[in-house]
């Protein structure tokens, strides 16, 4: 449709690792089986069947594989206007990505949710696929079931982050990073703050996140850019209110991030 994507994945001895990154859209991601360890800017976790992931939009996030092994997920991806689309009286189907621990919410289903979700997905997933008369319908109904047992089980107890999936120094560094990011921030910097060796910072951070620290930081800045655009603030207030310092290397590097200028994104 468009506006919306499920994905049930099934890998097979795969080491590969997702690098940060982050989506314009809600993300429910459901954990079956594997060893996976899922981390953003503010839960470091491994997964165990049944967890339940709520990202929102512009929120970062990666999967690592911990072992070499089979894993199964199912993830899907919505856009914010077609989940306005279908609410239904004051039933506000984004309501279980409020309150957002970093832009994360983190659940675990029972096992009866957990069948129950990937047989609802399952049928939707075939539905996308064959089509036929009235399938728009089919899909958003769905979509509106998945996401009301989603809301339904919001109310649960958020998971407590296992803080040994990822190094603190590298939940440290994401965490100095948010707090300056509109400042002029250097690895000595971050290495005075945090107590530690500018390049032994750097390195566990590359071996994390799959990011450089200036790419990570560079990624942030512009999403905060977006932002600012979308409220109407102007190009040029917007690079500096960011921490950018030289306006032409704003607008290139945004342009080369979102496909447009600042001031095509603004308009």
């Amino acid at each position: 449709m468009g506006t919306y994507n499920i994905e049930n994945t099934n890998v097979r001895n795969s080491r590969q690792n997702l690098k940060f990154h982050f989506h314009e859209v809600y993300e429910v991601y459901l954990f079956l089986n594997g060893e996976i360890a899922y981390h953003s800017e503010s839960i470091s976790k491994k997964l165990e069947r049944g967890d339940l992931i709520l990202c929102n939009p512009y929120s970062f996030h990666c999967s690592q594989l911990m072992e070499e092994c089979d894993y199964e997920r199912i993830v899907i991806n919505i856009d914010r206007s077609l989940l306005q689309s279908i609410y239904s009286g004051d039933a506000d189907l984004s309501k279980c990505f409020d309150n957002a621990n970093g832009g994360i919410n983190l659940y675990h289903l029972s096992e009866s949710e957990t069948e129950k979700f990937t047989k609802i997905s399952d049928m939707l997933s075939e539905e996308i696929a064959t089509g036929g008369f009235g399938s728009e319908a089919m899909i958003n109904a769905y979509l509106t079931e998945l996401m009301v047992l989603v809301n339904r089980h919001a109310t649960a107890e958020v998971v407590n982050p296992d803080g040994s999936a990822m190094p603190e120094i590298v939940l440290n560094t994401l965490k100095y990073i948010n707090e300056h990011l509109t400042e002029d921030i250097s690895l000595d910097a971050i290495g005075e703050a945090l107590h530690h060796n500018g390049d032994y910072i750097s390195r566990r951070f590359r071996e994390s996140t799959l990011l450089t620290i200036s790419q990570y930081m560079t990624a942030k800045r512009i999403i905060m850019a977006e932002k600012l655009l979308m409220q109407g603030t102007s190009p040029t207030e917007a690079c500096f209110s960011c921490g950018f310092n030289n306006y032409t290397h704003f607008a290139r590097t945004f342009k080369e991030v979102t496909g447009y200028s600042p001031r095509e994104f603004g308009r």
